[in-house]
């Protein structure tokens, strides 16, 4: 079984954007089997974009990394009410998505932790927030709020659940700004990914589909 707070202390050692600040509420969901890292049915989306900063990062093949999977039925579901741009992405019920191993992400190893925190995917950042876009077509991240506070998917928005958005962004020792520039960069590499995501669902493998479509990082 994972330990969780292995896990949480190895994240902290690991980064200097210490943007999961609230390590206690992050070991507590992690332990009660939370978190798409660890949780089932999810995959965690990955663009090519994605893939390659890790394959950069660890020197691993990018079909060692991600594949083109299933998703959860009721998870896509919610993906297609709640987020219908990045509903967009699924392909017959598919997205490519890091390997998992044993019911969790394949980069999350008992005892040492997530091995790419600094270089995980765009989604791994910007949970638990999301985004939506302006009139003039520009990004907004937005703070998901559940009907309920035990409702909530984190911990920390369950903490802070009658909380100002403000307080929100602190607890999770980020800001707006920052977040809306993390979002507008995955808007930009969703809208590719788009593209090329056909030709990932044929089983081309993905080096042969990032140079086709110069994907590169």
């Amino acid at each position: 079984m994972l330990r969780a707070l292995d896990l949480m202390v190895k994240l902290n050692v690991l980064t200097d954007d210490d943007s999961y600040s609230n390590l206690s509420a992050c070991e507590r969901c992690v332990s009660e089997g939370g978190g798409c890292c660890t949780g089932s049915g999810s995959g965690i989306f990955v663009t090519l974009h994605d893939v390659m900063r890790i394959s950069k990062a660890t020197g691993l093949p990018l079909d060692s990394i991600a594949v083109f999977g299933v998703v959860g039925d009721s998870f896509a579901k919610g993906v297609q009410e709640s987020d219908p741009f990045m509903f967009e992405a699924y392909e017959d019920g598919k997205v490519l998505q890091l390997i998992r191993k044993e019911g969790h992400c394949h980069f999350l190893v008992d005892g040492d932790g997530c091995q790419i925190f600094n270089d995980r995917p765009a989604i791994c950042r910007i949970f638990p927030f999301s985004f939506g876009f302006r009139k003039d077509g520009t990004v907004k991240v937005e703070i998901p709020k559940a009907n309920r506070r035990k409702d909530e998917d984190c911990t920390i928005l369950q903490e802070n659940f009658y909380r100002s958005n403000g307080k929100v962004f602190s607890a999770m020792n980020t800001s707006r700004g920052v977040m809306e520039k993390l979002c507008s960069r995955h808007v930009e590499e969703l809208k590719e990914y788009k593209k090329y995501v056909s030709d990932i669902a044929l089983g081309i493998p993905l080096e042969e589909v990032a140079s086709k479509w110069d994907i590169f990082v």
